[in-house]
């Protein structure tokens, strides 16, 4: 998932969570105090899913650099040893 779609998930996930708990708790008969109680506590319960999702999503992100991170460093590696044996070779050559 590309860091656009994950931002753009999570801001969708706020705003419709958002909205969403907002339009049910003001089509509900309660008193003013209560309703302030519940917007609070769907508020705190949105935004603590949100904080699970960001850090789920930064966690994936870090496991996605550390493997791509591995396997530059891998053919770099290899890379490195190619460009080594053709020198070796190139020398050997000259030398015959």
């Amino acid at each position: 998932m590309s860091r656009f779609s994950v931002k753009g998930f999570l801001i969708g996930f706020l705003a419709g969570g958002t909205v969403g708990a907002i339009v049910a708790l003001l089509t509900t008969p309660k008193s003013g105090k209560e309703l302030r109680g519940d917007i609070k506590q769907k508020s705190e319960e949105v935004l603590k899913d949100a904080e699970r999702i960001f850090n789920d999503a930064k966690a994936k992100t870090k496991d996605v650099l550390h493997t791509g991170k591995e396997k530059i460093e891998t053919e770099a590696g290899r890379i490195k040893s190619s460009v080594e044996a053709g020198i070796d070779a190139y020398n050997e050559a000259k030398k015959s």
